[in-house]
């Protein structure tokens, strides 16, 4: 796998771990209400990617009819929008290690059976032995975090 790719993945990680303190502190210092935070959080980002499409000069798509798109393909802000807030609100409650274990934990056992089913684009990649001693051993892990 080239290096970037796991470099790229790695600083995603870390950007992740910041943002929940990040947009937490925004809520205890001047907005009171995570769902402002992680709106405020949602409107710096779209500025930010809007600025990278003008610079880019990438070419928005304007006609829809006629693609094979699809209702759920829509769905990606709602998803965005309810981890921003999850994380803005969880953090200052359970602290950046469990929310980040609590994610991962979310986010590979749906890995695990999007892959296994093929779902949503994904390549069929079988569950298999390892998978799910992977699942344990990450929940092992998020029970560690969270109970001692």
């Amino acid at each position: 796998m080239n290096i970037f790719y796991i470099v790229m993945g790695i600083v995603g990680g870390m950007c992740l771990a910041i943002q929940g303190g990040v947009n937490s502190q925004l809520t205890a210092v001047w907005t009171h209400s995570p769902i402002i935070s992680a709106a405020i959080s949602f409107t710096i980002g779209f500025v930010a990617l809007f600025l990278v499409i003008i610079i880019r000069k990438i070419s928005i798509p304007t006609i829809i009819k006629d693609t094979d798109t699809k209702w759920w393909h829509w769905i990606g802000g709602f998803l965005g929008a309810y981890f921003v807030f999850a994380t803005t609100f969880l953090a200052p409650v359970v602290g950046a290690g469990l929310l980040v274990g609590l994610i991962l934990m979310g986010q590979l056992s749906t890995a695990v059976v999007l892959d296994h089913f093929g779902l949503i684009g994904f390549k069929k990649k079988p569950v298999n032995g390892r998978k799910i001693l992977g699942v344990v051993v990450l929940a092992s892990g998020v029970a560690l975090i969270r109970f001692f």
